[in-house]
């Protein structure tokens, strides 16, 4: 069994969720988990529709950043970013100019990462690859998982027809990077990562 859609997590998931429902009244809620093994953390990733202003955000996540405390990192879906005027046609820009503005910014592991780190390596093995190769992310979407590998360029690789089904791309490490940084900066700062990408398409 997979950790990442194993029962245990699941709970804690629940568990943070429930949290997030009675402290925003009903108004955010749980949209969907991904593993970050090559950086070793698991990113827990809501939905809103009552928020009219990149401050509401910055509060929101600030307050349920404070609810997860170290066990995940939080942010909101990116529908909810682009309402408030994340062009994710500009995503490449945006996570270079991240990357050198927080190119200083510590990436810390969260208490998971072995665990997902196990899992990034089996799912490596079914998919013919050594098990060495770093692993961006691993998303399970529709009863498949999409594992994305860190390289040089965005590109799809191959899908495995095994049960259930793997589809693995690659995505380009530097930009990965940026982004990383500029979560934990967020965190830092008592900010939305939204923001961080709005000053981004500014600068």
């Amino acid at each position: 069994m997979m950790f990442m859609t194993g029962e245990w997590l699941q709970q804690r998931l629940a568990a943070l969720n429930k949290r997030v429902l009675e402290a925003t009244n009903g108004s955010v809620h749980l949209e969907e988990h991904i593993a970050l093994p090559a950086y070793g953390q698991i990113i827990a990733r809501f939905q809103t529709d009552s928020v009219s202003s990149i401050t509401e955000v910055d509060e929101l996540e600030r307050q349920i950043q404070g609810l997860a405390g170290e066990e995940f990192l939080v942010d909101f879906m990116g529908s909810v970013y682009r309402q408030l005027g994340v062009e994710y046609s500009r995503l490449d820009e945006i996570n270079e100019r991240l990357g050198q503005r927080f190119k200083e910014e510590p990436i810390q592991q969260g208490p998971y990462a072995e665990q997902i780190e196990k899992d990034a390596q089996t799912l490596l093995l079914q998919c013919g690859f050594s098990d060495t190769v770093p692993v961006w992310e691993i998303q399970w979407e529709n009863d498949e998982y999409y594992l994305l590998l860190l390289g040089e360029k965005s590109r799809a690789i191959r899908s495995i027809a095994c049960q259930p089904p793997i589809h693995v791309s690659e995505v380009n490490k530097a930009r990965c990077d940026g982004l990383m940084r500029a979560a934990f900066a967020a965190k830092r700062m008592g900010v939305s990562l939204g923001r961080l990408m709005l000053e981004a398409m500014e600068s």
